[in-house]
């Protein structure tokens, strides 16, 4: 029983040490990327991509209905 629980605690404590050091991975990675400069303008690069998807999925949701409310009315035209 003892050998047990012993080999739970183990695992337990070897498992938190993988996450502590994926958390230490993932702040080094995120500190290296900040401090040098190529991964600066690949950051730049990749907010500048995101707000431009944004910019146009807020542009032609709208447009989109109003082209399709043109081409209904003309279908309704040309139905007469």
């Amino acid at each position: 029983m003892a050998c047990s629980l012993t080999n739970q605690v183990s695992f337990r404590y070897v498992e938190s040490n993988q996450i502590f050091l994926k958390e230490q991975t993932m702040k080094t990675l995120l500190g290296r990327l900040v401090r040098e400069e190529e991964a600066q303008d690949l950051i730049e690069y990749a907010l500048l991509a995101a707000l431009i998807a944004l910019a146009a999925i807020v542009v032609l949701g709208p447009l989109g209905t109003a082209i399709a409310a043109k081409f209904t009315g003309i279908k309704a035209e040309l139905e007469k």
